[in-house]
């Protein structure tokens, strides 16, 4: 077969956009960071990347459940510390109530110091985050402390969220208990 310069020439020119062809799809690969447009330009890479982009939206909704958790979690801290240093108040005064030596006058102010007590633990019993009550339970849109007079004419306080626990996905099928319920916090058992 006889080569003509003419031959030799078209092979230089397919030689030369093929490379440039080539040039261009790498300075498209830098420029925008992808390997291919289009899926059938590498299907194997493009099932990978859908692979990898899922795995790394599961990872941030992990990330923000335990970002969710703990926070509630430093809420519910912060609350039952506040609780605590009101029963201690409560426990304090009911000691000073006991004392015989107290007028009736001193008694009264006593019982209504402790009255307020007792309305602000239920108020910070049934503190919510993010419009969910802290301690009702699986139950987290019902107020979880209801105070009521009782059928004797007493101040009685009722429980109405439940006893789940509320769940939170911390990796693909791991779960952990991210509340407290309001029985176990402050009812006694």
């Amino acid at each position: 077969m006889r080569v003509t310069n003419n031959i030799t020439a078209q092979r230089l020119l397919a030689n030369i956009q093929r490379n440039q062809q080539s040039v261009a799809t790498l300075q498209e690969i830098l420029s925008t960071g992808r390997k291919f447009r289009l899926p059938e330009q590498n299907p194997i890479s493009y099932v990978e990347s859908l692979n990898l982009r899922q795995e790394l939206a599961e990872n941030r909704r992990y990330q923000r459940n335990l970002t969710l958790s703990r926070a509630g979690m430093d809420l519910t801290e912060s609350t039952l510390s506040t609780v605590n240093d009101s029963m201690q108040r409560a426990r304090q005064l009911a000691l000073q109530g006991a004392n015989g030596s107290l007028s009736a006058g001193s008694r009264g102010a006593v019982a209504d110091e402790i009255e307020q007590i007792l309305s602000t633990v239920i108020q910070q019993a049934n503190a919510n985050f993010e419009g969910r009550f802290i301690f009702s339970g699986d139950k987290t849109l019902t107020t979880p402390f209801e105070r009521f007079v009782g059928g004797d004419g007493l101040d009685a306080v009722a429980y109405r969220g439940d006893f789940g626990d509320r769940l939170i996905e911390i990796n693909q099928g791991d779960f952990l208990a991210a509340n407290l319920t309001g029985p176990d916090v402050f009812l006694l058992h």
